[in-house]
Parts: structure tokens; C-alpha cells; sequence
């Protein structure tokens, strides 16, 4: 009797694609962390149903269309994540965290109330002497990068998203701003620290990245021309995340593909390695309409559908999917609560739109190693109606169900953040 494969074995390499269901010229692997994995493919048999000669038997199958789909299990991490991300979401946009560290606070990353950091250009230099200025006389911040001079004065007073301007090209600070939540005098954070990390805000494009190989290392037990078992033209349909209040957090993205074989050549000998340190649930944190809600919520959850087009074979394609184009994106969830307040039924109620935010951070939060961050961003969202059941005497949950939406004539910011010391993605 054989030895079988143990899937400690095994390993995943992960090879992005330059045109549809297609081997690259010179592939480029990264190994992806996973607890389970279960993308297969399989080719259906259809029965002939001719009859003849008054027999009860069927005549043998035939091939019918290739089907390539299934689940990665991952733990939430800062490093080989990345690269499912860019496959579920799209090429991220890259900047450097910023943030003041002796504020002390988990949202806002800076001494002046009101004004959330979310980071600076990848170019902007790095330091601790950044310095951001608030005059309340014309409702205005300015920006001056570390070693740099500062920036044109911005008038923020509506509230929302800004661009800050350092005093050379290429220093910009972004932030954030509750409008009437600002200081009612002058005040200065001088303690600025822009780190030598890396912020990936994924967010939704026009679309997604033109697909992956998945490549399985089934290992030595398996004959040299089995060894490698590839799955072309994938790409992710969808993606759930759930975030308790104990134990590890878990995410499974559900991949589609073209097409699959099995190979004695690996694609990338030297995968990149990026390394692994999975985020605990207890290093997590519901944030409501940007401040943290401690004491209260014991679940979130979110989901991520592409509702990819899976009917594009065509006559003539041996049964291969030739295209898997993205549709409408949908980003939903639920949060599930202690009931000791009915502030979720009101929002429900009132169609309140409500920002939601679950954020993993290691140490600081700042992206250097043992200090990684991870944010679900969702900036604004609707929660449906549903009220609590009793099921004893012990305390009573309530669950709400929310779903992500966008403004007219632009594009919905849902997005996921990762602080990271690895410098591409």
C-alpha cells in the first residue's frame, strides 16, 4: 500500500497571469499561507441517450465542459494575504502610514480631534517630526513633512476626505475630517511619524487583475509527471471573512477557473516568500462611525461577491471557459451585538448610514514587522431590520445584517487596508 500525501506536504504557489488562462513567459510564484485548500478541477461525462434494439443499457459517457473551482482557507496575516486581496479586489494603491503614537488612540492617530490619518505618499519622506497645523480662523490644516517646509493651508471645514500638500512634490498626507468635531482654538501635532512600511488600500477598479494560476506541489510521494497540479485562468468570485471576539480569525476565497492540468516542471522554482504572523481575534476591534466600540459587539462578518460570468464557453472551446468577467460588486455583512442598546434597531429603522470598520493591529498598527494592521473599511453602509429573539434566560444577542453602498457617479470605496513591511504587492 502507498504512503498518501499529507497536505503539510503540499504547498500553494501563486503566478499571476499577463493574458487569460495562459502560462506566463516568465513566471513569478509567491507562496500563500493557508489552512485548507480545495480549488479542483473536474471534467463532467453526459450520457448519449440513444436507444436501439429494445435494451435497457446506456451507451459510454462522454466528455462534456471543464469545470475549475473551490475554496482557500486562510488565517488573516499582513504578508502573503496581500496577494489574494489584489486577486479578490484589485491592484492596490500604495502609500506609508502615518500616525502620532503618543496620541494613544486607535482611530484617529493624532492629538487634534476630528482628524484621522490614513497615511502619506509612498515618496513622502519618513520621520518623526512631521507637523500638522490647525487653524480654527478659516477652519484649515497644513502639512509639513518630515525634513520638509510646509504645505498650502486647506480649508476642511465641510468634512470628508483631503489631500494635505508638503512643500515639494510627491509628500502629501491624506486624512480624514468629522466636520464640527475639529478644535475650537489653534492647536499643533508636532509628533507626526511617518514609518518606513507600506499601506495597500484595496479598493474597487474597473476591474479585476486578468487572472492566476494556482499551482499545488503535491510533493515527492507523487510521480514526477503528477507533481504539479495547475488551475489556469482563476479568479476570485467572492470572499468571506468572520471576526469573533476569541480564538483566530479566518478568511475563505472561493476561486473559478478556465482550466487545469498536472505537470513535472514547476513554474517558479524560487517562490517569494513573504512570511506569515496571523492575526488573533483578540488583536481586533469593531470601529462605528470611527470610534471604537469596545464592550459591546461579538461577531463581524463581511462578504465580498464579484458575481463573475461563468457562461462563457463558446463552440469550438472544448468546454473551457474562455472569459470570467466581473459584474456588479457586492459587500455585506452582519454584526452581531449584545443587546444592551437598541442603537442598531434605530439606524435600521431610520435608514441611518453607519461607517463600520473591523481592524486587526499588531503593537502600533504602524506596518513594521510585529507591528501589522489590517482594516475592513466599510465607510458607509445600511443595516436591514431584525429585531432579537429570546432564547433563554441567560443574556440576549442581536444580529445586523448591513450592506455596503456607493454615491452617485462614483465608484464604492469599500476597501481593505494592510500595513505591511513587505514593499510590493
Amino acid at each position: 500500500m502507498g504512503v498518501p500525501v499529507n497536505g503539510r506536504e503540499t504547498r500553494l504557489a501563486l503566478i499571476q497571469e499577463t493574458t487569460f488562462n495562459t502560462v506566463p513567459g516568465a513566471p513569478v510564484g509567491e507562496l500563500i499561507y493557508l489552512r485548507s485548500e480545495g480549488v479542483k478541477g473536474s471534467t463532467s461525462r453526459v450520457n448519449d441517450p440513444t436507444m436501439a434494439g429494445n435494451l435497457r443499457g446506456q451507451f459510454a459517457t462522454v466528455r462534456s465542459e471543464r469545470n475549475v473551482g473551490g475554496n482557500i482557507s486562510v488565517t488573516p496575516n499582513a504578508q502573503s494575504l496581500c496577494a489574494l486581496l489584489r486577486n479578490l479586489i484589485g491592484v492596490p494603491t500604495q502609500r506609508k502610514p502615518a500616525q502620532n503614537p503618543s496620541a494613544g488612540t486607535r482611530i484617529t492617530g493624532t492629538s487634534i480631534t476630528g482628524v484621522q490619518l490614513l497615511g502619506t505618499n509612498i515618496l513622502c519622506p519618513s520621520g518623526a517630526t512631521g507637523l500638522l497645523t490647525w487653524t480654527f480662523v478659516g477652519t484649515t490644516l497644513a502639512w509639513t513633512p518630515p525634513t520638509g517646509s510646509a504645505g498650502a493651508a486647506v480649508n476642511v471645514s465641510a468634512g470628508g476626505y483631503f489631500t494635505l500638500a508638503g512643500g515639494a512634490a510627491n509628500q502629501e498626507l491624506y486624512v480624514y475630517v468629522t466636520a464640527g468635531a475639529t478644535p475650537g482654538s489653534n492647536t499643533t501635532d508636532n509628533a507626526i511619524n511617518v514609518y518606513t512600511a507600506f499601506e495597500y488600500r484595496f479598493t474597487v477598479g474597473a476591474d479585476l487583475p486578468v487572472g492566476m494560476i494556482l499551482e499545488r506541489d503535491r510533493g515527492t510521494k507523487v510521480a514526477s509527471g503528477s507533481r504539479y497540479h495547475r488551475r489556469r485562468g482563476c479568479r476570485f468570485n467572492s470572499a468571506a471573512f468572520n471576526c469573533g471576539a476569541s480564538g483566530i480569525a479566518e478568511a475563505s476565497f472561493t476561486a473559478t477557473g478556465a482550466d487545469f492540468d498536472d505537470s513535472a516542471t514547476v513554474l517558479d522554482a524560487s517562490l517569494d516568500d513573504f512570511g506569515h504572523s496571523g492575526f488573533s481575534n483578540l488583536e481586533g476591534t469593531v470601529v462605528i462611525n470611527r470610534a471604537a466600540a469596545l464592550g459591546t459587539y461579538q461577531q463581524f462578518t463581511a462578504n465580498w461577491n464579484n458575481n463573475l460570468d461563468t457562461s462563457a464557453r463558446t463552440i469550438g472551446g472544448g468546454g473551457i471557459l474562455g472569459a470570467l468577467e466581473a459584474g456588479l460588486v457586492d459587500v455585506s455583512g452582519s454584526l452581531q451585538a449584545l443587546f444592551d442598546s437598541a442603537q442598531l434597531l434605530t439606524w435600521a429603522a431610520a435608514d441611518t448610514p453607519v461607517a463600520i470598520q473591523h481592524q486587526f493591529r499588531k503593537g502600533t498598527g504602524a506596518g513594521t514587522a510585529g507591528n501589522e494592521y489590517l482594516c475592513i473599511d466599510i465607510p458607509r453602509a445600511l443595516l436591514s431590520e431584525d429585531t432579537e429573539s429570546i432564547e433563554g434566560p441567560q443574556g440576549t444577542t442581536l444580529t445586523a445584517q448591513w450592506s455596503a453602498y456607493r454615491l452617485p457617479g462614483v465608484e464604492i470605496d469599500a476597501s481593505i487596508i494592510v500595513r505591511t513591511p513587505r514593499a510590493t504587492v
